[in-house]
Protein backbone atom coordinates (compact mmCIF):
# COMPACT_ATOMS: atom_id res chain seq x y z
CA UNK A 1 0.00 0.00 0.00
CA UNK A 2 3.03 2.36 0.83
CA UNK A 3 4.25 1.72 -2.63
CA UNK A 4 1.45 2.58 -4.08
CA UNK A 5 1.31 6.33 -2.31
CA UNK A 6 5.20 6.69 -2.65
CA UNK A 7 4.49 6.84 -6.77
CA UNK A 8 2.08 9.80 -6.89
CA UNK A 9 3.91 11.68 -4.69
CA UNK A 10 7.85 10.85 -6.41
CA UNK A 11 5.89 12.47 -9.61
CA UNK A 12 4.87 15.30 -8.06
CA UNK A 13 8.51 16.02 -6.54
CA UNK A 14 9.87 14.89 -10.08
CA UNK A 15 7.52 17.90 -11.55
CA UNK A 16 7.73 20.30 -9.43
CA UNK A 17 11.95 19.96 -9.60
CA UNK A 18 11.57 19.97 -13.56
CA UNK A 19 9.51 23.14 -13.43
CA UNK A 20 11.62 24.82 -11.27
CA UNK A 21 14.61 24.03 -13.76
CA UNK A 22 12.87 25.18 -16.78
CA UNK A 23 12.03 28.29 -14.72
CA UNK A 24 15.43 29.19 -13.86
CA UNK A 25 17.04 28.50 -17.29
CA UNK A 26 14.35 30.15 -18.88
CA UNK A 27 13.68 33.06 -16.74
CA UNK A 28 16.47 33.68 -14.10
CA UNK A 29 19.87 32.76 -15.89
CA UNK A 30 21.37 35.49 -17.65
CA UNK A 31 24.34 34.62 -19.24
CA UNK A 32 26.16 37.75 -20.21
CA UNK A 33 29.00 36.03 -22.20
CA UNK A 34 26.01 34.65 -25.01
CA UNK A 35 24.21 36.69 -27.23
CA UNK A 36 20.82 36.22 -29.25
CA UNK A 37 21.82 35.79 -32.88
CA UNK A 38 18.33 34.49 -33.89
CA UNK A 39 15.96 37.91 -33.89
CA UNK A 40 19.23 39.87 -34.82
CA UNK A 41 19.70 40.40 -38.48
CA UNK A 42 22.58 42.36 -38.83
CA UNK A 43 24.92 39.33 -36.31
CA UNK A 44 23.23 36.62 -38.71
CA UNK A 45 24.96 38.28 -41.85
CA UNK A 46 27.99 38.41 -39.75
CA UNK A 47 30.86 36.86 -41.39
CA UNK A 48 32.90 36.92 -37.90
CA UNK A 49 29.72 35.42 -36.08
CA UNK A 50 29.80 32.57 -39.33
CA UNK A 51 33.61 32.19 -38.58
CA UNK A 52 32.75 31.58 -34.82
CA UNK A 53 29.86 29.27 -35.37
CA UNK A 54 31.80 27.40 -37.19
CA UNK A 55 34.90 27.49 -34.84
CA UNK A 56 32.06 26.49 -31.76
CA UNK A 57 30.70 23.33 -33.81
CA UNK A 58 27.70 24.79 -34.52
CA UNK A 59 27.01 26.27 -30.91
CA UNK A 60 25.80 29.95 -30.45
CA UNK A 61 29.74 31.53 -29.74
CA UNK A 62 30.26 34.11 -26.64
CA UNK A 63 30.67 37.55 -28.00
CA UNK A 64 34.83 37.70 -27.27
CA UNK A 65 34.94 35.03 -29.69
CA UNK A 66 33.03 37.09 -32.32
CA UNK A 67 35.37 39.88 -31.68
CA UNK A 68 38.47 38.05 -32.31
CA UNK A 69 37.26 36.91 -35.39
CA UNK A 70 35.61 40.54 -36.15
CA UNK A 71 39.95 41.80 -35.23
CA UNK A 72 41.27 39.09 -38.14
CA UNK A 73 38.83 39.89 -40.37
CA UNK A 74 39.95 43.70 -40.32
CA UNK A 75 43.80 42.60 -40.22
CA UNK A 76 43.59 39.94 -43.31
CA UNK A 77 41.23 42.81 -45.06
CA UNK A 78 44.09 45.24 -44.45
CA UNK A 79 46.21 43.13 -46.32
CA UNK A 80 43.83 41.67 -49.34
CA UNK A 81 42.17 44.92 -49.36
CA UNK A 82 40.59 44.23 -52.56
CA UNK A 83 37.78 41.23 -50.59
CA UNK A 84 34.69 41.73 -48.55
CA UNK A 85 34.96 40.21 -45.18
CA UNK A 86 32.36 37.65 -46.21
CA UNK A 87 34.93 36.46 -48.92
CA UNK A 88 37.58 36.09 -46.74
CA UNK A 89 35.57 34.05 -44.65
CA UNK A 90 34.42 31.97 -47.54
CA UNK A 91 37.98 31.44 -48.45
CA UNK A 92 39.24 31.28 -44.80
CA UNK A 93 35.80 28.38 -43.98
CA UNK A 94 37.06 26.76 -47.60
CA UNK A 95 41.04 26.28 -46.78
CA UNK A 96 40.07 25.44 -43.29
CA UNK A 97 37.70 22.59 -44.45
CA UNK A 98 40.97 21.16 -46.45
CA UNK A 99 43.07 20.94 -43.91
CA UNK A 100 40.36 19.62 -41.80
CA UNK A 101 39.98 16.57 -44.17
CA UNK A 102 43.86 16.40 -43.95
CA UNK A 103 43.71 15.72 -40.92
CA UNK A 104 44.49 18.96 -38.98
CA UNK A 105 43.11 18.83 -35.33
CA UNK A 106 42.82 22.59 -34.67
CA UNK A 107 40.09 25.20 -34.35
CA UNK A 108 39.16 27.23 -37.00
CA UNK A 109 40.05 30.43 -34.64
CA UNK A 110 44.04 28.70 -34.31
CA UNK A 111 44.20 28.44 -38.55
CA UNK A 112 42.63 32.07 -39.24
CA UNK A 113 45.40 33.31 -36.65
CA UNK A 114 47.97 31.12 -38.20
CA UNK A 115 47.10 32.53 -41.43
CA UNK A 116 46.98 36.20 -40.59
CA UNK A 117 50.20 35.66 -38.83
CA UNK A 118 51.67 33.86 -41.85
CA UNK A 119 50.10 37.02 -44.54
CA UNK A 120 52.52 39.07 -42.37
CA UNK A 121 55.57 39.43 -44.95
CA UNK A 122 53.55 38.92 -48.26
CA UNK A 123 56.34 39.52 -50.88
CA UNK A 124 53.94 39.94 -53.86
CA UNK A 125 50.24 40.63 -54.29
CA UNK A 126 48.86 38.05 -53.96
CA UNK A 127 44.77 37.09 -54.33
CA UNK A 128 43.73 36.07 -50.82
CA UNK A 129 42.93 32.29 -52.84
CA UNK A 130 46.19 32.42 -54.02
CA UNK A 131 48.07 33.09 -50.42
CA UNK A 132 45.41 30.26 -48.72
CA UNK A 133 46.55 27.53 -50.96
CA UNK A 134 50.25 28.38 -50.56
CA UNK A 135 49.25 28.62 -46.77
CA UNK A 136 48.20 25.17 -46.71
CA UNK A 137 51.14 23.97 -48.75
CA UNK A 138 53.15 25.94 -46.85
CA UNK A 139 52.29 25.10 -43.30
CA UNK A 140 50.31 21.93 -43.40
CA UNK A 141 51.79 20.43 -46.65
CA UNK A 142 48.77 19.97 -48.33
Amino acid sequence: MENTKAAPNLMKIIFVIGGLLFFYYAFIKNDDSQIEVSNNKKLQQSPALQLAIINDNGKEPNKEIILLFDNLLNSINTKYNNKTKQNIANGIASAYNISKQSGNAEQLFEFTNAFDKFSINKITEFEIEEALALFLKTVYKI
